[in-house]
């Protein structure tokens, strides 16, 4: 994470519960939410799209998901 979020980032613990389609009963478990608060530029995107596919791989899961920029009302987050 660090060489491509190298201005930082933020992990949380959480507890998430989730049922697949087609599935039975409600699956509870550990997980982890990771904030990065970084400009919405294309090349910043690809890093977590790299992440998420690296992620995927790594542990034969399709439940990722990244959610994209939103807006900062901090007046010190823009750029002039």
């Amino acid at each position: 994470m660090t060489p491509r979020f190298p201005d930082g980032f933020t992990v949380l613990d959480g507890r998430c519960q989730w049922r697949g389609p087609g599935e039975g009963g409600i699956v509870k478990e550990d997980s982890k939410v990771l904030v990065i608060a970084m400009p919405d530029e294309p090349h910043r995107r690809a890093r977590l799209d790299e992440i998420a596919t690296a992620y995927k791989r790594r542990f034969r899961q399709n439940r990722w998901r990244a959610s994209r920029p939103v807006a900062s009302n901090n007046p010190s987050s823009k750029r002039g």
